[in-house]
């Protein structure tokens, strides 16, 4: 949606001359966009007496742009400034609309070509003589050769790619009863390398794999000798996500504004979930995210995203990152989300597990809003698979300081079953130091647990047991 400045009128009683000077704030811009690449401007001059056809003329840096636009004998100018926030990014007008009068274009040179020589044959003669002049003909001009035909030539496509990598490392105190692992322990968390790249016009790739994954193992009990001798047998688990691929696959611009995406994905669920793993606002994703939203699956992926808005739809395997499919029913994944005026963003998801869509197997709302150096947000989902019906919800909030200090804080609450009192919660405050930006970054993290286990960093629902949790991590994304 469009973002609307409104200047201070001084005003007229009526529509001025075109050739009067504007009155002082006669103008209101109008700002849509959230990237230098869709960023538009428009100018409503009426008050200012003025009218004109042109478009605008934008000039954008990435963090600050000018728009411009000519009308009868003014030129009307305005700045523009960037906001990024947590899970958002729009443009909107630094301060007021400034005018100023159109100078006169230079005289145009035009030269003049001196007429063709003339070869003249004279007798000379002395003064008083008579003389004869024979005039011969003139030379015959040199031809005028025609225009140079301009031919355009379309170059041949050059394919592209590009490399980049997340590197996580954590130290990790863990002081929950009957922890998972270790009390005090040293992580890698990330060892992530993306490569993207584009082939062909209005398509891309992209394949990211993560060589912190372990493999996990399963060990079944086999009969190997009638009637009762049986050997243990070790093998890799093929279920859930332990495994170094994370993404991979081809997306096809089908129009300028819907992509079709085909292969291994972050399926559209949860904000956080959605927002890149280098700008969160803690070491750890919420609880709400790992459990309900933070889900890769092989299938397609319609996107269509215009001005503010996006959508998309996945149908997916619904087994989980590199597993095949076990039955002929698809899941079914939809978000829509929208940037609305103000720095406030607000978005859905819904999942129909194994084609169940008449009572939504999983659903989620989440708001937003950013304000300069401040961003916050609540994310609620409600759960209901295999007849178990959970719901959970978190807040968190984020302030810099400075451009290397910020303060972050967020509480968690899980009712893991409906039908049940038991419920768990974690309250998070944390600190991050940006060596630069969020490329090279320092964080440290305290949580307190009620009712949740700890799990090297990470925690699930867990009766009867709390305890703390701290988290140091250093992120290099290059």
């Amino acid at each position: 949606m469009k973002q609307l400045v409104t200047l201070t009128f001084l005003g007229l009683a009526f529509a001025l001359p075109a050739s009067a000077k504007p009155e002082k704030h006669c103008a209101v811009a109008y700002v849509a966009g959230d990237s230098c690449k869709n960023l538009r401007v428009d100018f409503n001059l009426k008050n200012c007496g003025v009218t004109t056809t042109k478009k605008p003329k934008i000039s954008c840096n990435g963090s600050s742009a000018t728009a411009t636009i000519e009308a009868d004998k003014w030129v009307f100018k305005t700045k523009l400034k960037h906001y990024v926030g947590q899970n958002t990014s729009i443009w909107d007008v630094n301060g007021d609309v400034q005018f100023s009068e159109k100078s006169e274009p230079a005289p145009r040179k035009v030269a003049t070509e001196s007429p063709a020589p003339v070869s003249v044959s004279a007798t000379t003669a002395a003064a008083s003589a008579p003389q004869t002049l024979a005039a011969t003909p003139a030379a015959a001009p040199a031809p005028v050769s025609a225009p140079a035909q301009v031919v355009e030539v379309k170059s041949d496509f050059v394919p592209t790619w590009k490399n980049n990598a997340l590197i996580q490392f954590w130290y990790v105190e863990d002081q929950t009863q009957y922890a998972t692992a270790a009390d005090k322990n040293f992580r890698v968390r990330r060892a992530e390398l993306k490569l993207t790249g584009s082939s062909a016009e209005n398509t891309r790739w992209f394949l990211v794999a993560d060589f912190a994954k372990s493999l996990a193992t399963t060990t079944t009990s086999v009969v190997t000798s009638s009637p009762s001798t049986k050997t243990n047998v070790t093998g890799i688990n093929t279920d859930g996500d332990s495994k170094i691929l994370q993404d991979m696959g081809i997306a096809l611009k089908l129009a300028p504004d819907l992509e079709l995406t085909l292969g291994q994905f972050k399926l559209p669920t949860t904000a956080e979930s959605m927002q890149a793993t280098t700008e969160t606002l803690f070491a750890e994703k919420a609880l709400l995210s790992r459990t309900y939203g933070e889900r890769r699956d092989p299938g397609a992926m319609l996107s269509y995203k215009y001005d503010k808005i996006k959508a998309s739809v996945a149908v997916s395997n619904g087994q989980g990152p590199n597993v095949d499919e076990k039955n002929d029913r698809k899941d079914y994944t939809g978000r829509l989300e929208a940037t609305l005026p103000w720095g406030f963003n607000v978005g859905t998801f819904a999942l129909c597990k194994e084609a169940i869509c008449y009572d939504l197997n999983r659903y989620g709302v989440n708001l937003g809003w950013t304000y300069s150096d401040l961003s916050l947000r609540a994310e609620y989902v409600n759960s209901n698979i295999s007849s178990v019906r959970a719901t959970t919800y978190m807040v968190d909030a984020g302030y810099k300081l400075s451009d290397k200090w910020q303060v972050a804080t967020r509480y968690e609450s899980l009712q893991p079953n409906v039908s049940s009192s038991f419920k768990s919660s974690a309250a998070t405050v944390g600190v991050n130091y940006f060596l630069s930006k969020q490329n090279l970054k320092f964080q440290l993290n305290h949580t307190q647990l009620f009712n949740m286990r700890g799990n090297n960093g990470s925690y699930s629902s867990s009766a009867d047991q709390k305890g703390s949790l701290i988290i140091f991590a250093i992120q290099n994304n290059f």
